[in-house]
């Protein structure tokens, strides 16, 4: 099988491509995969906000027929088990494998990481999305015009969507997880923002605590959603909020925690050439 993995950012969100592409590719490299990547805007597609949410779909068109499967992975995305191979998720019996949406009901997807195979329906979906893409306007963007695409076949040929379209998830057998704070922040709006305890396991939730990236269980952490994550703080006795971490920060703390094989310099172990953690007793 031959696969292809395909990546990309332009101008705007190259800071975090600089972090996840070094990795992709390192895990690429592992396991024979073939990369390609994008760092400006692809057939001049319509941006969103002077975002190019539509650069991937002419870019994973160009590519798919050098494939037998793409592998889509966001540039705020991070492979962070190297032991867990793509083939794990890719299932033959369907054109598109995707996680299904953190706040939309079914079918609704994330398609900021997914598996694309090199066949006719995927084609026509690509094609669809590229020119729907002409519609776009914020709040209505690459993931709703997919969205809209895959409810309107779920709708009219329910039978064609179970045959061409597989969505994983939710929680543990997702592909890609997430931030807690913003998994423990969408569960709280979604029963309302409740006073007091609210659920962690909500009944028909579309999302739930088996969503948070969880280290050695979990292949991708995505970092999606809002850039700057806040803390309400209390000073002098007023609220105020205060930073505490964004996307990049966030990335750089999970790249130095991948699951990967362990790299010394010596056949001889030396703490002073081991080149991850080393302990200090004190």
């Amino acid at each position: 099988m031959k696969i292809g993995v395909l990546t990309g950012a332009d101008e705007k969100q190259k800071n975090l491509l600089d972090i996840s592409l070094p990795i992709l590719d390192q895990y690429c490299q592992k396991h024979n995969y073939y990369l390609h990547y994008f760092t400006s805007n692809v057939d001049n597609s319509n941006q969103i906000l002077d975002k190019s949410y539509f650069a991937r779909y002419p870019f994973i068109k160009k590519h798919l027929p050098n494939y037998d499967w793409v592998f889509w992975i966001d540039a705020d995305c991070l492979v962070m088990n190297f032991f867990r191979k793509l083939e794990y998720y890719i299932d033959n019996n369907y054109s598109i494998i995707l996680d299904k949406s953190l706040t939309e009901k079914h079918p609704s997807c994330q398609s900021g990481h997914g598996f694309w195979k090199n066949d006719s329906n995927s084609i026509d979906i690509l094609e669809t999305v590229i020119e729907k893409s002409k519609e776009a306007k914020p709040g209505y963007a690459d993931n709703e015009i997919l969205n809209s695409i895959f409810t309107s076949l779920y709708n009219k040929k329910p039978f064609d969507f179970h045959k061409v379209i597989k969505l994983l998830g939710p929680g543990k057998t997702r592909i890609g997880h997430y931030d807690k704070e913003i998994i423990e922040f969408t569960i709280f709006q979604q029963q309302g923002f409740p006073e007091g305890e609210f659920s962690l396991y909500p009944f028909e939730g579309l999302c739930t605590f088996d969503d948070i990236y969880i280290p050695g269980r979990d292949f991708l952490y995505h970092r999606a959603g809002v850039d700057i994550l806040q803390k309400r703080v209390h000073d002098d006795n007023e609220p105020k909020r205060r930073d505490f971490a964004n996307k990049e920060s966030d990335l750089k703390y999970h790249a130095d925690r991948i699951i990967r094989e362990k790299i010394v310099t010596d056949t001889k172990i030396d703490k002073d050439n081991w080149t991850y953690t080393v302990l200090e007793p004190k």
